[in-house]
Formats: structure tokens, C-alpha cells, sequence
């Protein structure tokens, strides 16, 4: 035999289909949940400690909270596919065919949650501007400036908020009862959670 064909042609390696994929449950995923809320709670926490006393600082903290959050979940999950928490979960997102997300699919997916962040953060600042004395305003304490906030806040806001309390709600409802583990989100983002 000649040395051509003798050669061996490479194997690739066998694509993953969506029916061999194994799909992140729900306790799993409110643990991942748990975990991305803890790495940001901490970085609002030093936000916090950092803001005490210095009256535009604050104001950059009704702000920073919601793009600080819309850049961590879209960064990551468009990047590496998952969270700190999905990480360390063994989850990711992927495409419902399996392959790796993308930053349209990232979009499409957080896209609820980005309006009504951006609502809510609209009306804190439409709460602040309603506030009758600012100058006040800025001499109460972290928690009764919230708690001032929340008294101001325009109906609109209040509307939103419970808006994304059903989301969430329905959200959570559909992830339970999908065989794939599909929730509300995953379904407009046309992706899927699976173990890694």
C-alpha cells in the first residue's frame, strides 16, 4: 500500500445534539441566582460605603446599580456562556440547538429585566426631583432616603414594579413546568440552561 493510503482522515469530534444535552434545574439555577446576587450585592455594598456623606455619589448609586447589572449579565453570559453564579453552578446558556450564545440572544434574553430596570431607575430620579426640600432629602440616613424614594415614586414606576413581579412569577411557573427547563426568558432569548 502507498503511503496515501495508508493515512488516516481525522475524526471529528461528534456534535451535541439538544437531546443529549442535560438541562439545569430549577434549585440550580435559584442557586446560581443566589450567587450573582451576592457578587453584586457586595460591589453596591462598597458603592454604599463609599457614597456615605457625599451627596453626588449618591445619586450615582441610584444609577450604577442597574448598568452595573445590565454589564455583568451581559458581559458574562455573551463572554463565557454564564454568570459567576452559573459558573459555579457547572451551568451555561446556550442556544436551544446547543451552540454557544451570542450577544443578540444575551439581549434578547435580559431584555425584560432591562426595561424595568431602566423603569425603575427612571422613577427614582422622577422621585427625586418631586422631593419638596433636596437639601432635607440629603440629611436623612441611607434608609430614610429610600424610604422617601419610595413615598415619591410615580405610579407609573409602581405599575412597572409589579409588572416584573409577574414576570418573575411567570417566569418561574413556566421554568418548573418545562421538560426542557425553558422559563419566560429563556423563550424570548430562544436559549436554554444546561449542566456543564
Amino acid at each position: 500500500m502507498s503511503d496515501l493510503q495508508q493515512e488516516t482522515v481525522p475524526v471529528e469530534p461528534p456534535i451535541t445534539t439538544p437531546a443529549e444535552l442535560e438541562y439545569a434545574g430549577f434549585w440550580r439555577r435559584v442557586a446560581a441566582h443566589l450567587i450573582d446576587a451576592l457578587a453584586l450585592g457586595l460591589a453596591l455594598l462598597v458603592l454604599v460605603l463609599f457614597s456615605l456623606g457625599n451627596n453626588s455619589l449618591y445619586l450615582l448609586s441610584l444609577v450604577i446599580p442597574t448598568v452595573l447589572g445590565i454589564v455583568y449579565q451581559l458581559y458574562l453570559t455573551t463572554r463565557y456562556g454564564a454568570t459567576l453564579g452559573k459558573m459555579a453552578m457547572d451551568v451555561k446558556i446556550v442556544r436551544l440547538d446547543g451552540s454557544p450564545i451570542g450577544f443578540t440572544e444575551a439581549n434578547w434574553r435580559y431584555l425584560p429585566y432591562l426595561i424595568f430596570g431602566v423603569i425603575g431607575l427612571l422613577g427614582n430620579f422622577e422621585a427625586f426631583h418631586s422631593i419638596p426640600v433636596p437639601s432635607i432629602f440629603f440629611e436623612l440616613s441611607w434608609t430614610e432616603r429610600n424610604d422617601v424614594l419610595q413615598q415619591y415614586q410615580p405610579v407609573w414606576a409602581i405599575l412597572s414594579m409589579i409588572a416584573s413581579l409577574l414576570f418573575i412569577f411567570v417566569d418561574v411557573v413556566m421554568l418548573i413546568g418545562s421538560k426542557k427547563k425553558l422559563s419566560l426568558h429563556d423563550r424570548i432569548g430562544n436559549t436554554m440552561v444546561i449542566k456543564i
